[in-house]
């Protein structure tokens, strides 16, 4: 199985939409993971609890995060520090221009397919592209372009050359 993906994530449409997803994405919240401790993120950038948050008692539920996010672990960090996140980077923005924002991020044991099925339902007017490449496994993945709650286009990536950008693709 995967298990250091990196994903960039590019969100597409008019500014307008734009702004409310990045806004949705980034905002400050905080889930209750058991009734001793409650994890709080400030700025987040980009989180998978932010797109669809954990219902009471299920934060803590590997199984439900693999079914609604697509990995088992929040994609940033906590104020806590890295009690539920396994990703040591946090996200970034690294293109934001008008009509599109891209994301770098980093997930672990899988790709956040569900997640952006489902941010692409609550935004059926931007068109987003996740290419997620395993690390630890020769730098393979998938590009997924996804809109309204559908995959569209799925590319099987055979390689990704970092040196020169180059992506390779199964024919």
């Amino acid at each position: 199985m995967a298990n250091n993906i990196e994903n960039t994530l590019s969100i597409a449409g008019a500014k307008e939409h734009l702004t409310a997803c990045k806004n949705q994405l980034g905002k400050d919240f905080s889930i209750a993971v058991d009734t001793n401790t409650t994890l709080t993120y400030t700025n987040p950038i980009l989180a998978l609890g932010n797109i669809i948050v954990p219902e009471e008692g299920t934060y803590a539920d590997r199984d439900w995060k693999e079914d609604n996010w697509g990995t088992y672990s929040e994609v940033t960090r906590s104020d806590q520090g890295n009690i539920d996140s396994l990703v040591v980077e946090i996200p970034i923005i690294i293109e934001e221009k008008i009509g599109l924002i891209k994301y770098l991020f980093h997930s672990k044991n899988g790709e956040p397919l569900d997640s952006i099925l489902n941010l692409s339902k609550q935004y059926p007017n931007l068109a987003f592209t996740l290419e997620s490449i395993d690390l630890d496994n020769g730098q393979s993945g998938a590009e997924y372009t996804i809109q309204n709650g559908s995959i569209d286009k799925e590319r099987i990536i055979t390689f990704m050359d970092y040196e020169t950008g180059t992506i390779t693709y199964a024919q």
